[in-house]
């Protein structure tokens, strides 16, 4: 995995979850018991999602592409990325991909700055 294929991953994943029928549908009538589960609650979504990318973020650290940090952890920030910016709404038009894609590409821009 790349920077920029992980910003395409999140930013197709977000795309995805905010258009999806399903999610749209629940946010419009039970938006309480949604955005708990998908914020206060995530852990259990979090935990169908390491099973999914963690063996493959893990090879990536075997490699040496990506630092040596906690499967765990890199899954965990990944996934609160991809929820925050499909339940809530802020500044940042995530419905625009090319809007999402660039401000993906901010965020990991001031990451490697903070390293």
């Amino acid at each position: 995995l790349t920077e920029e294929a992980i910003v395409d991953l999140l930013a197709f994943v977000v795309g995805y979850a905010r258009r999806h029928p399903l999610v749209v549908a629940a946010l419009r009538d039970v938006p309480d018991q949604t955005l708990g589960l998908f914020t206060v609650d995530a852990g259990q979504v979090l935990g169908y999602v390491r099973p999914v990318i963690g063996p493959r973020l893990q090879a990536r650290i075997d490699d040496g592409a990506i630092p040596n940090i906690p499967v765990e952890r890199i899954v965990d920030v990944l996934a609160r990325l991809a929820l925050s910016l499909t339940f809530t709404n802020t500044g940042v038009d995530a419905d625009s991909p090319r809007v999402l894609h660039r401000y993906l590409r901010d965020a990991f821009a001031l990451v490697r700055l903070l390293s």
